[in-house]
C-alpha cells in the first residue's frame, strides 16, 4: 500500500486518512489535535465515508497496521500504530516510543553523545529554511 503514488496534497491527505483513519467529527480539535481551518474542515467532511460516518456517531475505521506493513514483526506494528495513533492523547510520545518492545535488541547507535552547546551548533550550522534559532 503506497501512500506517496501521487504529487497531489489533496490525495495524499486522502490515502494518509485512508489509512490511520477518521475521527466521528473533524472539529474535535481534542480528538485530532488541531482545529482545522474552515476550508480544511469542509475538506475533511467531504472524504468519502465521512457523512455516514459522523451521521453514525462513529468515526472511518483505519486499514489494520498488519495490512500495511504486513512482513513487519508484532513488535514492530504495535510500534507503528502507537506513533502514528491519529489522536495526540493516545499516540506514544518519543520517550514511550524509544522504550518500546522493539528496541529491546537494538545496537548502541556508532555515535557518540552529544553535549547540548554541540547539537545548538549543528542545528545553528545546518540553518534549515523555516526554522527559529535553536538558542
Amino acid at each position: 500500500m503506497r501512500v506517496s503514488a501521487s504529487s497531489s496534497t489533496l490525495v495524499q491527505v486522502q490515502r494518509i486518512i485512508g489509512v490511520i483513519g477518521a475521527p466521528p467529527d473533524w472539529a474535535d480539535a481534542a480528538e485530532v489535535g488541531f482545529a482545522p481551518r474552515a476550508d480544511a474542515l469542509a475538506f475533511l467532511r467531504a472524504l468519502p465515508g465521512a457523512k455516514a460516518a459522523a451521521a453514525k456517531g462513529r468515526g472511518v475505521p483505519g486499514v489494520p497496521w498488519e495490512r500495511v506493513v504486513p512482513h513487519a514483526s508484532r513488535a514492530a506494528v504495535a510500534l507503528l500504530g502507537s506513533m502514528l495513533e491519529r489522536s495526540p492523547a493516545r499516540r506514544a510520545s518519543c520517550r514511550t516510543a524509544l522504550a518500546h518492545a522493539w528496541f529491546a535488541g537494538a545496537p548502541a547507535l556508532p555515535c557518540a553523545k552529544l553535549s547540548r552547546t554541540e547539537l545548538l551548533t549543528h542545528a545553528r550550522a545546518a540553518k534549515v529554511p523555516g526554522r527559529k534559532d535553536p538558542s
